[in-house]
């Protein structure tokens, strides 16, 4: 058997562990620390509303936001802010938040793109995340983005 050269098992394990790193690089802010840093960089704010008992946004967290495309998008074109629906019942009301996970996409200005509520699969969730993130919502709705029909 063959011995890998030290070189080439070092580059293997940083490939390997680059999409790991990539999905647990998200950073988490407080809705208070999100908005404002979305009107200095003129990003979009993705706001998970969620709570401790809700399976759904446990398989949320665990699924779609660890899956390398969607942790990408979220860190490269999005500010991300998570907000616990127990705690924060004025946010809840303000937002609409009838059930969890919500997900609301806003722009820099805090106005609202679009609400997602219940759990989105990595896939469904990374093409709603390009949708905004190329500035398609300005010119056509997300069904007809993603070729749903409407």
């Amino acid at each position: 058997m063959r011995r890998m050269p030290t070189t080439l098992l070092a580059l293997t394990i940083l490939v390997s562990l680059a999409g790991l790193a990539a999905a647990g690089d998200l950073v988490w802010r407080s809705h208070a620390e999100a908005l404002p840093e979305a009107a200095r960089t003129g990003k979009p704010v993705i706001i998970h509303f969620t709570a401790d008992w809700c399976s759904w946004c446990t398989k949320m967290k665990k699924e779609t936001y660890t899956d390398p495309a969607v942790a990408r998008l979220m860190t490269e074109d999005f500010i991300t802010a998570m907000v616990d629906s127990d705690d924060n019942p004025l946010l809840n009301w303000i937002y609409g938040v009838q059930s969890l996970p919500t997900i609301w996409i806003v722009d820099s200005d805090g106005q609202g793109i679009t609400k997602i509520a219940g759990f989105r699969d990595a896939r469904a969730f990374a093409k709603q995340l390009e949708w905004v993130a190329s500035k398609a919502y300005l010119t056509q709705s997300f069904n007809a983005y993603a070729n749903l029909g409407q």
